[in-house]
This record gives structure tokens, sequence and C-alpha cells, in this order.
């Protein structure tokens, strides 16, 4: 199924050392949607189904509805097609601690580069317990300190990297490049540990790219993974957090 958009807000980007409250507050050129992404990660899908622009519709019962080019979420659907969108989850416990972590200095935070159209690939944490995450456009993002681990490699970041970014336990070893998540990405592959091998056509296990945010850096969405009613209220009472 295709991604169905549910509220939009336009924010702009922070500057270093701003808050996310204060980024969050003005209104620039730049979108921030609140998505309904429910199935960008079914965990029992045996195939996932390929994720076509074109067959998005704001309501196709209603073509008089449908947005115009510049309206609605074209340009971050299109980001998600282009791999250039990373996502957290986040558990219902933390969001709080989470938007005052953004409003202070930079730190470091585990995300994952999903495969073209945002789907393919299992999300960290299982629904109701993390029924909402964040979006972050990477293009915006300084890349050049994170750490980068492929599907299928569990880091465990939370245990193997302290504050100073020392690697314990391997996982220095274990890093790979952005190219290289991009290209198992495309090709719905990866290395299974319990099997030896690559596999391909499965659902991706996520993949882990630790990296620096800040304020409203680069942030374009907030999302839900249900239609319950309930996360999606949750997601506008978290949306009015931010702004």
């Amino acid at each position: 199924s295709e991604l169905r958009s549910a509220v939009m807000a336009p924010v702009g980007d922070a500057s270093e050392g701003r808050s996310c409250t204060a980024a969050l507050g003005e209104v620039q050129t730049e979108e921030v949607a609140l998505l309904n992404m429910e199935n960008l990660a079914a965990p029992d899908a045996a195939e996932p189904t390929p994720f076509h622009l074109a067959e998005f519709d704001l309501d196709p019962s209603s073509p008089e509805l449908a947005p115009d080019p510049e309206e609605g979420h074209a340009s971050l659907l299109q980001a998600f097609e282009d791999q250039q969108c990373l996502i957290k989850t986040v558990t219902n416990e933390e969001w709080v601690n989470l938007i005052r972590k953004l409003q202070g200095k930079r730190f470091r935070t585990s995300t994952s580069l999903v495969p073209p159209g945002g789907r393919g690939m299992r999300f960290f944490g299982k629904v109701p317990g993390f029924s909402l995450g964040l979006v972050w456009d990477r293009r915006k993002l300084d890349l050049s300190e994170a750490f980068i681990w492929p599907s299928g490699y569990f880091a465990k970041s939370e245990f193997n990297v302290d504050a100073d970014g020392t690697l314990l336990n391997g996982r220095k070893e274990a890093l790979v490049t952005l190219e290289e998540v991009m290209r198992t990405n495309a090709a719905l592959s990866y290395w299974h540990t319990g099997r030896g091998c690559m596999v391909t056509g499965e659902v991706l296990p996520y993949n882990e790219i630790m990296t620096y945010v800040q304020g409203a850096v680069g942030l374009r969405a907030l999302f839900a993974r249900s239609t319950s009613v309930m996360h999606l209220l949750w997601a506008m009472g978290v949306r009015a957090l931010l702004l």
C-alpha cells in the first residue's frame, strides 16, 4: 500500500546553537510533515511490494482533491524514493527527553536509512511501544563523523559506543560506507549471520547510522506507524511539543 499522508506544517531548519523550539516555530520554505507510515516495514511480509510515486493520491475517490505539484508531500515522498531520508523510531516514554536533548548541544543518535520508497525494512522497535518516529533529510546533516553499520549487523550502539565516540567490541571493524548501505537497500540484500550468506528479496533488518543531530537541522517529518486513532492523536501531541 502507498504512503498515506495526514497533516503537514511548514518548518525551517535551525542554525547551530539555536533551540529546537525556536527553530521549529519559524515558518520558512521547508516542509515538516506528519505522515502515516503504516506498512512501511511490514514485519510479516514475505516479499516487499514495490512503491511507486505515481500511485499516490490524496483521495482516489475524489480526484478534484488531489494536490497540485507544489502541494502535499510530493517532495518528501521523492526524498524517500531517492534514499535521502533517515528515520528514527522512538519509544513512547522517551519523547519528552528526546525533545529536551534536541534543544541543547548536538548529540549522537541512532537512525536508519530506509530503502527506496521507504519500504522493505523492519524499523527498530514494535508498535505500540514505538508508535512514532522522526525523519531527517540526510543531505542537511553532517555525516562525516557518522558511524554506519549495515542491515543484519546489530551494533547495540547504546552499549558499544562510549560518550567520546570510542567504538567497543569490534564495532569499528564492522563499519561500512553510506554508499554500501544504499546499494544493499536498493537490492534488498543483507548478510544473514545465522545462514552465513547474503540474502536477497526479504524484508531487511534495520541498518544503523549513528550521527549528530541538533535542534531542527534537517528535520523533515514526524510519522505514525499505524492508523490507530490513539497513535495519530499521540503524533499530534508530539508535534505540538516540537512546535
